[in-house]
């Protein structure tokens, strides 16, 4: 999937039993997926292979703050069984926020693989 702007999702994104899905930006990117609502997962992928290069996964903590302990689970990325992420250049998880597991990725099961290469980055995530 090649973005050409900003693209704001409002609901869980389950990438399954999938290879090699790959999200970038176009020549005038870099772009973002963005979260756009409050306190929902973003994405899980479970027995598939995906890549992000030249693009951000953004959790919005600044649209979408956690204003109380009630608020559910905000995590960008669940890696499920058999689930493998990998963050190419110029990929960043950016401005995620969570009170129940960490706030960018979630390592949840058998072989799951969350891997950062070279020039990609993990910033304002608490």
């Amino acid at each position: 999937m090649t973005l050409s702007t900003n693209l704001a999702w409002s609901s869980n994104w389950t990438i399954e039993n999938v290879t090699n899905v790959t999200f970038t930006s176009d020549a005038n990117g870099p772009w973002a997926l963005e979260r756009g609502k409050a306190n929902f997962l973003f994405m899980s992928v479970q027995n598939a292979s995906v890549r992000f290069e030249n693009i951000a996964l953004d959790g919005r903590s600044d649209l979408y703050p956690i204003t109380s302990a009630a608020n559910p689970d905000n995590s960008l990325l669940l890696v499920k069984s058999n689930g493998r992420v990998t963050f190419g250049s110029g990929a960043v998880l950016r401005n995620a926020k969570s009170n129940q597991r960490a706030p960018g990725v979630v390592l949840d099961g058998t072989n799951s693989v969350f891997r950062m290469e070279e020039g990609s980055a993990i910033v304002g995530c608490d």
